[in-house]
């Protein structure tokens, strides 16, 4: 980009953020990941949304509540609601929506959250035993929308911030089929509205006058650039925020640009994924083995693998109260370790390790654990990527025997992470059955808040991961990435890593 270029951008107020690559779908019903999230919020909005400081705030409800027993979930949809293109949005929209999603016809990555939601007749109607018209969501009148559910979910009002339950809409979706989300035909709710869409090059919205909040939005457009090397770009000027910023990298901009470095907390994971119905890992000594043999502390202080601390559990130590104690065996040195797993081993010669080429740091994070397993266990070990696509594909089919994987949760809770190894969960890729966890994962979400008792619920749940090994935390990563000094209010603290363009200026 020229410097005449980025004069251009500026005096327009654009702001041109980088997107970390490029989304397969602007469907939010059809998204996956990140690269489609960082987009998605700033093209619609759902019943709840996140203030700049990462709290949760009215999105397009303007009120909601839970009845005595918490299986009623009751939101006000906002008056006067309209689409980007003037059409009304009512509580109908988002029936339509929650319909759609459960739809097996829609194919939805995430439907089963409203499973892990207790949703009534989720379950049978995502497995297409039901009709969509069955499941536990009514507009009983056009500003009211009811959820019912099976059982009370305290934290059930913050997923409705995930991209997944962003609001669609039904009459262009029914007039253009799957190409409603391009730019000829999208239709949003939210702060901006897709204009154009370059694959492997750049994703642009411009401002949606008839957002229900307009008046506090300050930029005129927003740009997403999905490809090339973010910092290079940064430094010429053409982009204001990067998506994240390569670790081995971190260095120089700590010498040369330390104003624009900004490291913030995650609710986010990597780990490793143990195929529980594989005939070597169903042997409980070899996973633990597994677990022992890496030193997580080292991985941790590897530029290669990120910025992070070692992970010993699988949700980050960000929540009062929450404290599982560790194993003995995993209090003890790292070669101490290893030689306990080293008698765990029975028949486990050989393992072969999945990862994503395209997904930030797994490579490395696979490459870094097979290292460790071949040193330190002497088991031979094969590593096998895939792009971004097919490796999603390969999870969802079970298709391996050990996968990376970085998690990212949708909301602020424990059981945002632990949930995903209940025993009915889409996204269980390690096949893990245990009546007991999944009980006390049934237990926690009843109760309300954050309180001591129910972080010391959750606590014995991670307790029962740790001794079963389904799976194995390497690393709590860190949001790290580059903001302008240009950008005015940028805050960082939202712990899932949002970052909503209408709460930002070029001022």
């Amino acid at each position: 980009m020229s410097a005449s270029l980025v004069i251009a951008v500026a005096s327009a107020k654009e702001l041109v953020r980088g997107n970390g690559g490029e989304p397969q779908s602007l469907d939010p019903q059809l998204m996956s990941g990140p690269q489609e999230g960082w987009i998605a919020y700033d093209l619609f909005e759902g019943l709840v949304t996140y203030g700049p400081r990462g709290e949760l705030i009215p999105g397009q409800a303007e009120s909601w509540h839970s009845s005595k027993d918490g299986k009623t979930w009751t939101f006000k949809i906002r008056p006067g609601l309209k689409w980007s293109d003037g059409a009304a949005l009512t509580a109908k929209d988002f029936e339509y929506t929650y319909r759609r999603f459960a739809d097996p016809e829609t194919a939805a990555s995430f439907a089963w959250f409203l499973e892990a939601l207790e949703v009534q007749n989720a379950h049978e109607v995502i497995k297409g035993h039901k009709k969509v018209e069955q499941l536990g969501v009514k507009a009983v009148h056009e500003d009211t929308l009811e959820f019912y559910l099976d059982a009370p979910v305290s934290y059930f009002a913050e997923l409705m911030a995930f991209y997944g339950f962003l609001p669609v809409p039904k009459h262009v979706i029914e007039a253009k089929g799957a190409k409603w989300s391009l730019p000829e035909n999208a239709v949003s709710n939210g702060a901006f509205q897709l204009t154009e869409w370059k694959v492997n090059e750049r994703i642009r919205a411009v401002r949606n006058p008839l957002y229900r909040d307009n008046k506090s939005t300050r930029l005129d457009s927003v740009a997403y650039i999905t490809g090339g090397d973010e910092l290079s770009r940064f430094r010429s000027g053409e982009i204001h925020i990067t998506n994240s910023i390569k670790s081995e990298h971190e260095n120089w901009v700590r010498s040369h640009q330390p104003a624009a470095l900004k490291t913030e907390p995650w609710m986010s994971v990597a780990l490793i994924f143990l195929n529980m119905k594989d005939k070597n890992l169903q042997h409980q000594g070899n996973r633990q083995a597994l677990a022992l043999a890496i030193d997580r502390d080292v991985l941790a202080k590897s530029q290669a693998t990120g910025a992070g601390a070692a992970a010993w559990q699988i949700v980050p130590p960000n929540f009062e109260h929450y404290k599982p104690s560790l194993p003995d065996n995993f209090q003890k040195t790292i070669n101490e370790r290893a030689g306990i797993g080293r008698s765990y081993l029975k028949g486990m010669q050989e393992i072969e390790i999945a990862y994503c080429n395209s997904c930030g740091k797994d490579k490395m994070l696979a490459i870094a654990a097979g290292q460790e397993w071949q040193k330190r266990l002497g088991i031979k070990v094969v590593l096998k990527g895939y792009e971004r696509k097919h490796y999603f594909q390969t999870l969802n089919n079970k298709d391996y025997q050990i996968a990376i994987v970085q998690w990212i949760g949708p909301y602020k809770d424990p059981a945002s992470l632990l949930s995903i190894f209940h025993s009915q969960a889409v996204s269980n890729r390690s096949h893990y059955n245990s009546q007991e966890y999944d009980q006390l994962l049934t237990v926690g979400r009843s109760m309300p808040g954050k309180s001591a008792e129910r972080m010391a619920v959750y606590s014995k749940a991670e307790e029962l991961i740790m001794k079963d090994v389904p799976a194995i935390p390497l690393i709590h990563h860190q949001n790290v990435r580059l903001v302008s000094p240009e950008v005015q209010g940028y805050t960082g603290e939202n712990m899932m890593g949002r970052v909503y363009s209408r709460h930002l200026s070029l001022d």
